[in-house]
């Protein structure tokens, strides 16, 4: 059979098209495959890393706690090892030294007495506190108090010239001197020359004034610790931890060079990325060594020593290795794909094209709305179905543009009868004229729910503070927008002993059983709809169940709708709602959403409340606490001034015993004058004794 040029080029079109097309949803299927794969390998390293980053912040904390208890067990025994060598002793000698502003630096002469302890001056002999400072194992400071603050006279901390940072004060207005001058230990974090120090600060009082203060501390970055505990963990097998500052400093790393590096200049992006998100990942090209391959930064923000700790991973390991064998089944699936598919495509393209060349050129003429001749294939296959369907086509064809210019035109009622069922354009066509109506049906819909939607989220925003203010403004707009007659809005309590509904809203009621307080849960309708949390309608509702007053008469609503406002599986208000004719469906459902966005609403006000009480409770607390606390202070302190008066006269009861024997006549006269004075008190006492008969006599 002799077969055209044009027949030939249509054939293979055909064959190189529906080849190209499996390729191509092969290929993207692959892809698809493989980058669900990447993500998939991807998101779980995040997680795995996220982790790690969270263990590296539980032993970071755990660092932090010890290095907190030791400065204050230090500053504890700081303190008894100076009331073991008799405390420090203020002398009548005074000096001036130049001391420092800590924080603005600026120079003052400063006039200040002279501090003992034992038998030293403070700012002479440091050889008491060294030896103290490496049994405790922190840097200790003694600060006198100064009228522009403290003044630090003695001290372990040394400068990066390794001198002694003494006569450097801090000023009244820092936070760590307001808490000493009222009485209160102060601990937290101070930057010292450019290093972060953890410091605990205890007052020292004379009596009960402040006259200086004793102070422990400990270098907050020092990681030195630490770093055997790290180098032993694993992340992956090329992962590694390091610490680097918000600045970029290299804190703590793995290899001694990169310690002196600063990410501002080696990975700005980094820490650009950092400053923004606190714990995120960064992926980057290292072409650093013999292997440049791609690796994931993973870095999380710990508050509270306020640096980043980060984990290097190589992206090899995690992604590149597993998807290398997925590549290599995705390829060799597809070459076997490729060859099936060119020997099927070609059979069967040799099979379908030869009819469609006359079939093409009746729909060309068909097209262009010329007059076409009927086809004359009489087959019963696939062919011939589309032969018969295409002649019936061209018969119908005019009848069909009328109906469609009509439907065009927007006039849906225009007559028209398809010739069958078999009928497929024309009945498409009625579908189309149904589907455009209901379109059009559906965009009014659309836009009623819209402009509802925006109209009750401006009247939850309002009210979203009070509860009854929001059952006051959502009920009277449902009222107004949606055609109702009658409504109520009910609290569902749950703080008393039984829960029960309150109405806190109402709209057109004037029923005897709404006039009650408080509503039991589990009875009427609004009962069943709080237990089964869903929507009750009733459509032909009971005589005598509602009842509306009017200036013209009493009539009775016939269409009942409760729907609960909920928030997840519970509860906290319900909808009564009632009308003389039912809503349409799309009203119930906006009116479905719209219980669950008050229901959220009442969720957050019911958590406000809840927050606003437990923060009362805890300041409450706190404040008890706090004096509680001051009151055992104060009691320590007065024994300790008991104790101390007591030794005194103990030391002067010796004295005098050793001297009694000498002087037994000034003994003699001090006996006389404690009789007088003996007489003195007896005559005082009869004095009170008759002053106070007198007030009672005065009092009856």
């Amino acid at each position: 059979m002799f077969i055209s040029i044009r027949q030939f080029r249509l054939r293979f079109r055909l064959f190189f098209v529906i080849v190209g097309m499996l390729v191509f949803v092969y290929v993207m299927l692959s892809l698809l495959l493989y980058y669900d794969q990447y993500n998939r390998l991807t998101k779980n390293n995040h997680a795995t890393m996220e982790q790690y980053n969270a263990d590296v912040h539980l032993l970071l904390d755990l660092y932090m706690n010890e290095r907190h208890t030791k400065i204050r067990e230090g500053l504890y025994k700081f303190s008894k090892a100076i009331e073991a060598r008799g405390g420090i002793k203020i002398k009548e000698n005074i000096y001036t030294v130049r001391a420092s502003n800590e924080l603005t630096q600026a120079t003052y002469p400063i006039t200040i007495s002279e501090w003992q302890v034992g038998k030293n001056r403070i700012d002479k002999e440091q050889t008491f506190l060294d030896s103290l400072s490496k049994t405790l194992g922190c840097d200790l400071s003694i600060f006198q108090k100064i009228p522009q603050g403290m003044l630090r006279v003695s001290t372990t901390l040394k400068s990066q010239l390794s001198e002694r940072r003494v006569n450097m004060y801090l000023p009244h207005e820092s936070e760590m001197v307001q808490n000493i001058n009222e009485g209160r230990n102060y601990i937290g974090r101070v930057l010292l020359n450019k290093v972060w120090y953890i410091v605990n600060y205890q007052p020292i009082k004379q009596g009960n004034r402040v006259i200086g203060m004793l102070a422990t501390s400990l270098p907050e970055r020092d990681f030195t610790y630490l770093v055997p505990l790290l180098s032993k963990r694993k992340y992956l097998q090329t992962g590694h931890i390091y610490f680097f500052s918000p600045e970029g400093a290299v804190l703590l790393h793995r290899d001694s060079t990169a310690r002196r590096m600063n990410l501002a200049k080696t990975m700005p992006d980094l820490l650009r990325l950092a400053g923004k998100q606190k714990i995120g990942s960064y992926r980057y090209y290292f072409n650093v060594g013999k292997k440049p391959a791609w690796r994931w930064q993973y870095y999380a923000y710990y508050k509270r020593a306020d640096f980043y700790t980060a984990i290097a991973v190589s992206e090899n390991e995690f992604i590149d290795m597993p998807l290398s064998e997925v590549r290599n089944l995705l390829i060799g699936v597809f070459m076997l794909f490729l060859a099936v598919a060119i020997i099927v495509v070609y059979i069967f393209s040799n099979i379908f094209t030869q009819p469609f060349l006359v079939i093409a050129r009746t729909l060309g003429n068909l097209a262009a709305g010329k007059k076409t001749q009927t086809l004359a294939y009489k087959r019963k296959d696939e062919i011939g179905s589309i032969s018969q369907s295409l002649n019936q086509l061209i018969h119908t064809s005019e009848g069909y543009a009328s109906f469609a210019k009509a439907v065009g035109e927007g006039k849906f009622n225009q007559p028209f009868q398809a010739t069958g069922s078999d009928d497929v354009l024309g009945n498409a066509l009625l579908q189309m004229r149904d589907d455009l109506q209901k379109t059009a049906e559906e965009e009014s819909t659309r836009n009623w729910i819209t402009t509802q939607n925006a109209y009750f989220s401006e009247v939850i925003r309002q009210n979203q503070d009070d509860r009854i203010r929001l059952a006051q403004g959502v009920l009277g707009a449902i009222m107004q927008r949606l055609g109702m007659v009658q409504g109520a809005f009910y609290h569902v309590d749950k703080e008393e002993r039984e829960e029960a509904f309150v109405l806190i809203s109402a709209y057109a009621y004037h029923r005897q059983k709404l006039l009650t307080a408080r509503l039991n849960t589990e009875d009427g309708l609004l009962g069943e709809a709080y237990q089964n949390k869903h929507i009750i309608e009733v459509r032909n509702l009971a005589e005598g169940y509602l009842k509306l007053l009017s200036g013209v008469g009493e009539q009775a609503p016939s269409y009942l709708l409760i729907i609960p406002c909920q928030t997840n599986t519970e509860v906290l208000g319900l909808l009564e709602l009632a009308s003389f004719q039912p809503l349409d469906e799309f009203k119930i459902d906006f009116l479905k959403e719209l219980a669950n966005t008050i229901g959220s609403t009442m969720s957050n006000i019911r958590t406000s409340e809840l927050t606003v009480r437990y923060l009362k409770d805890a300041q409450e607390a706190s404040e008890q606490l706090r004096q509680q606390d001051e009151e055992l202070r104060q009691n320590m302190e007065e024994l300790a001034a008991s104790h101390e008066h007591m030794r005194q006269q103990e030391q002067e009861i010796r004295k005098i015993l050793k001297k009694s024997q000498a002087k037994e006549e000034i003994l003699q006269e001090n006996m006389a004058e404690l009789k007088k004075y003996q007489v003195e008190l007896q005559a005082q006492r009869e004095g009170y004794e008759k002053r106070i008969k007198e007030l009672e006599a005065k009092l009856k």
